[in-house]
């Protein structure tokens, strides 16, 4: 209590003399307070590092995680420099984030006020992650941790659903699928047995596979192929 007592005491004094004593090169006291803020603001602007990121966000895409945000503005007279993206099992703090997991290629900070969404692979499926983000300026400083962002990861491969007309022939007892990522060129099949649907999964994303159907009888004789279906998942 006794130093704001006294720091009080000091702004008062200096006001009540301000307040007295006229200015001697004819100047208005409200230029003088100005010029001296403004002298006061713009190292503290200089140095502060780029400004908070506060639109990070996370969605879960295809067995990975789209990251986006706006590329922040950098200190005054200065430009972005660096990135630092985290993400963790648990909540990020400013207190943990030094032992936080980064991304080593991630790095590039973008154009200031640019939107920003890089894709990061490689995390567990089925899995909360939390993600968050600092920028650096040519003033060497950085920012202070962006807002958190929270996903729940996905699978890593895709399914898809296959259906057919049952053969007429009596004697058929099931079915295979055939399907390859090439037109015509099957390399894994599948017996699904008397049934006229099917989903298959473990499929990659990105990857257009190709799918055809025999039917088989009680010899483990085959028809020929069915017509080709293709199916891809961005």
């Amino acid at each position: 209590m006794n130093a704001m007592i006294v720091a009080r005491q000091s702004r008062c004094a200096i006001a009540q003399r301000l307040q007295v004593n006229p200015l001697s090169n004819g100047g208005s006291m409200k230029t003088k307070m100005r010029g001296a803020a403004m002298g006061l603001l713009f190292p503290l602007l200089a140095s502060a590092g780029p400004l908070r990121i506060i639109d990070l966000s996370a969605v879960a895409t295809n067995g990975a995680v789209s990251l986006s945000w706006t590329a922040p503005m950098p200190s005054l007279g200065n430009t972005l420099t660096s990135l630092d993206v985290r993400y963790d099992t648990n909540p990020i703090t400013t207190l943990n984030w030094s032992s936080r997991q980064s991304i080593p290629w991630l790095t590039n900070p973008g154009i200031p006020g640019s939107i920003q969404m890089p894709t990061v692979t490689g995390l567990a499926t089925n899995t909360l992650y939390y993600f968050a983000v600092k920028t650096q300026d040519s003033s060497g400083s950085w920012s202070t941790m962006s807002t958190l962002a929270t996903v729940l990861t996905g699978d890593s491969t895709c399914s898809v659903g296959l259906s057919w007309v049952s053969s007429p022939d009596p004697s058929v007892v099931g079915y295979k699928i055939y399907y390859g990522t090439a037109s015509g060129v099957y390399t894994t099949s599948v017996g699904v047995g008397n049934v006229t649907s099917y989903t298959l999964s473990g499929l990659a994303f990105g990857t257009v596979y190709y799918f055809a159907a025999t039917s088989v009888n009680g010899s483990g004789q085959e028809s020929a192929f069915s017509n080709e279906a293709s199916y891809h998942q961005p």
